[in-house]
């Protein structure tokens, strides 16, 4: 449930639960392959380090693909926004975007991180209108389009 304090100070929100959902044995089965092929032509090539990071790589995504996913708590204030234990204070953010098209609504936040550059939130059952005229007083609105990471990610369903 989500609720704009008294005082508008803050939103907080709880993002929606992710229900598991079981994986074939092909998923494994072509995940497990395409590592093995990697680290097999890694090792050629005397790149013993990739052909370790593939296989840990490939071991986490079997492992967290299927889990369920507990709802988190949703906390955006004026020094910036909180996702759990999280917090991306507001320098760190260089813009926010809301989708509300898409087949999970949710927030979208651009950060000024290498390593993390994009953040989204599910919105669950937060309105939009809210959140945009908060966030819009501390933090920049602009279009953030589908990275190619995303893309492959949902078409391999994790």
């Amino acid at each position: 449930m989500h609720h704009l304090t008294h005082n508008d100070h803050e939103l907080v929100w709880s993002t929606p639960h992710r229900a598991h959902s079981p994986r074939s044995t092909d998923f494994y089965w072509i995940v497990g392959t395409i590592a093995f092929a990697v680290a097999l032509i890694a090792g050629y090539f005397n790149n013993f380090l990739f052909a370790i990071i593939a296989l840990i790589a490939a071991f986490i995504i079997m492992v967290e693909s299927g889990k369920a996913k507990d709802s988190e708590k949703v906390m955006i204030v004026k020094k910036g926004v909180r996702v759990g234990n999280t917090l991306y204070p507001v320098s760190t953010i260089h813009s926010f975007a809301i989708d509300e098209e898409s087949s999970e609504p949710h927030l979208s936040l651009k950060l000024n991180k290498p390593f993390v550059p994009t953040i989204k939130i599910p919105l669950g059952d937060m309105e939009a209108a809210p959140l945009r005229d908060f966030l819009s007083k501390h933090i920049p609105e602009e279009d953030h389009p589908e990275e190619f990471a995303e893309v492959l990610a949902k078409s391999l369903g994790l």
